[in-house]
């Protein structure tokens, strides 16, 4: 069983300074902590790994395969 604090993985966040930081790696699975600021646009490409998002705090608009939607705090979107 592996058990994480949210406060050691936002320290670690914090720590390494990039938008996001892995926080939990198996095998098949591995969990990160992502973080854009106020009116920041995510950076990244296409994955071929399916994503999970949660939104936790904050609220914005993604696209996904030329669908858009707007979300916010406690969506999950996959």
């Amino acid at each position: 069983m592996d058990v994480v604090d949210m406060s050691e993985i936002v320290d670690g966040h914090r720590t390494n300074g990039e938008f996001y930081h892995e926080f939990f790696k198996a095998e098949r699975l591995s969990v990160g902590l992502y973080v854009l600021g106020a009116g920041a646009t995510d950076p990244q490409s296409s994955h071929t790994e399916d994503e999970i998002y949660y939104i936790v705090s904050g609220a914005g608009s993604i696209e996904i395969a030329g669908e858009h939607r707007k979300v916010g705090a406690g969506a999950v979107i996959y």
